[in-house]
């Protein structure tokens, strides 16, 4: 752009974005040198990085990660279960999973009391395993149905993703009589599961940074 408001910036003649869905993939290769940067999320990449003596900048931001329940299809259209699910998971774990290390503080909402989105309204259901087990048996004697059954789709390919499913399913199904199914999907697929609202849980995230 010869006639750029910011002449002579910027100094880059090209600019090439690859993306890499795998997280282990991306950051071999950037140690391969295929790459001058690349963008992490987790402690435990940046750790790495930092102990090979790359330089990691590090950046506030409002990324968050909310576990996305579809009102519209049953069971998660009953509120006792979206909140016998909130309740029964494990925030701290899923954090850990999602971080790669233990977090500094666990997330008591979408966003934490520093975010200019933050309202204390906004804040999850406290962890309850016994009232959450009260929610579900309470549903499936209203119902008559033998077991609360979700299938919990995530973007394939992802150790993130696949970590913090793992970590979920195994939260959730501390509950008697409900079954969680994993289904990774290609990202293309898990999007347009999305906006067709063609899935029952599923995992999500939106950022902006500060």
């Amino acid at each position: 752009n010869e006639s750029y408001f910011d002449a002579p910036r910027p100094y880059l003649d090209r600019l090439v974005i690859r993306f890499i869905q795998d997280d282990r993939q991306r950051i071999n290769s950037f140690n391969a040198g295929e790459a001058d940067l690349i963008y992490i999320l987790d402690s435990a990449s940046v750790q790495e990085l930092e102990a090979q003596g790359d330089q990691v900048l590090l950046a506030p931001s409002t990324q968050t990660s909310p576990l996305k329940m579809n009102v519209a299809l049953a069971p998660m259209d009953d509120l006792r279960i979206r909140k016998a699910f909130w309740q029964a998971a494990d925030v701290a774990a899923i954090c850990a999973a999602r971080q790669g290390a233990p977090c500094e503080e666990i997330p008591n909402g979408l966003f934490g009391p520093e975010s200019p989105y933050y309202t204390p309204d906004g804040e999850f259901p406290e962890h309850d395993l016994d009232e959450a087990q009260e929610l579900v048996d309470d549903y499936l004697a209203d119902t008559g149905a033998s077991e609360v059954s979700v299938t919990y789709s995530f973007v394939s390919g992802s150790d993130i993703a696949t970590n913090v499913a793992t970590v979920l399913k195994s939260n959730l199904e501390r509950l008697s009589g409900v079954t969680i199914t994993l289904n990774p999907v290609a990202s293309a697929a898990y999007t347009q599961q999305s906006l067709a609202g063609s899935f029952q849980m599923s995992s999500g995230a939106f950022t902006g940074s500060s």
